[in-house]
């Protein structure tokens, strides 16, 4: 009798283990000083199991967890932040003020709606207590921090921004929202700037758990709030220049730091010299195209661009360069270029392929773009065929309804 209770414990044993880390998951560290072992556990990378509220709960650090109760934060979307990671890294580690860091730098691969694949990288900070490792996450001065920003009151948000760096100084978040407080408030009384931004506090930071939302939200950023970045004061764009820098430190890959360096930097070299180095670390297309997208010096995007097999990504942003140079530089020598490359490896058949792997929004917002710029060449029937294009994958997209009332004004 002894010996079948004790098969029974050791299968219940055993189910219960499936139960809590899924059939070929990352099983519970053996030693919780070793970050890879507890790392591989938490963010379960290339598993489709995860682990439950209460086991992620039990590894945020003890200051985290006196700042919010456990029913609070189940509720939060950070306790569903961990979905999805493809792969993690460990950077570091750092001591500050006697205590010691790491980041973890965790890359997550998700489909959206229309099933288009996506691809972003985040960092955590995890700090050694009693010899175990455990996560920051400091939701209720992240909340605080939003009340200020969303209410248009940005000195209050840039010293909730620093209390949040206070508790984590590695956190890449954090920097960010500093630096959006700064760069509002520095704004905030230019009127110009404003009303050509279309300026809108009310716009709230998606979750980190919706992933499809929070790439949205920051491909919508216009072309015309870059007013906001290049017209800073020196003193303010310095500061921004020097947020850049802690957050390249911190994780370069991380997509929050890619998308600051490529757009805060008051210097074009300061620019240029990040996304070289980011062209350098990887040989992915997308990766290509998402740094490459960010380079506003058409000039820099053809060198940059420079011995890539021409993919419809590829030539999307080249036809977006030839058509940004020929119309700022008014010469007829610029507009023969533009006009060979839009009829031979430019034409829509070539770029749409690209547009067709894209969700719905930014496909839309590429043809609305492109589209503009044809408008303004006076290339009617390709802006028409981009607007048709466009107007389809999602009808509400601002450059379609820009491109809508331009070609609209021809009818007239």
């Amino acid at each position: 009798m002894r010996l079948i209770n004790l098969s029974l414990i050791i299968i219940l044993g055993f189910i219960e283990a499936l139960l809590l880390n899924g059939c070929g998951a990352y099983n519970a560290p053996t030693d919780e000083s070793d970050l890879q072992q507890v790392a591989n556990y938490y963010y379960q990378p290339g598993k489709t199991d995860k682990l439950s509220h209460a086991v992620l709960h039990d590894y945020l650090s003890e200051k985290s967890k006196d700042l919010i109760t456990f029913e609070a934060w189940d509720k939060s979307d950070d306790a569903d932040a961990i979905n999805n990671a493809t792969a993690v890294s460990l950077l570091g580690p750092q001591n500050n003020a006697g205590q010691t860091y790491q980041v973890v730098s965790v890359t997550v691969v998700f489909l959206d709606k229309e099933g288009k694949k996506h691809r972003m990288t985040y960092s955590d900070t995890w700090t050694l207590e009693s010899g175990k490792w455990k996560r920051l996450s400091f939701l209720p001065t992240k909340a605080d921090y939003q009340k200020a920003f969303q209410s248009g009151d940005f000195v209050t948000a840039q010293q909730k921004a620093q209390d949040w760096l206070a508790l984590n100084p590695y956190s890449i978040e954090a920097n960010q929202s500093l630096g959006f407080a700064m760069i509002r408030a520095s704004a905030a009384n230019n009127a110009a700037i404003l009303s050509a931004i279309k300026y809108d506090e009310a716009l709230p930071e998606p979750p980190m758990s919706d992933y499809v939302s929070m790439v949205n939200f920051y491909e919508s950023i216009g072309t015309n709030e870059m007013m906001l970045y290049e017209n800073l004061d020196n003193s303010v764009g310095s500061k921004v220049d020097e947020i850049v820098n802690n957050m390249i430190a911190i994780n370069p890959n991380d997509s929050i730091t890619v998308f600051c360096a490529s757009n805060w930097y008051q210097s074009e070299k300061s620019k240029e010299e990040f996304l070289l180095k980011m062209k350098n670390s990887t040989s992915d297309s997308d990766d290509i195209f998402d740094f490459a997208s960010n380079i506003h010096d058409m000039h820099f995007r053809f060198t940059y661009l420079s011995g890539y097999k021409e993919t419809p990504g590829i030539l999307l942003l080249e036809l977006e360069a030839y058509a940004v140079l020929a119309e700022v530089g008014h010469s007829a020598d610029l507009w023969d270029l533009y006009r060979k490359f839009e009829a031979t490896k430019g034409t829509f058949e070539a770029i749409k392929p690209a547009l067709d792997n894209m969700a719905s929004s930014d496909a839309a917002q590429w043809a609305g773009k492109i589209g503009d710029l044809l408008y303004n060449s006076k290339d009617y029937d390709y802006a028409q065929q981009l607007l048709d294009y466009g107007s389809k994958r999602d009808l509400d997209a601002p450059q379609i309804k820009l491109l809508a009332q331009d070609l609209g004004s021809l009818k007239k």
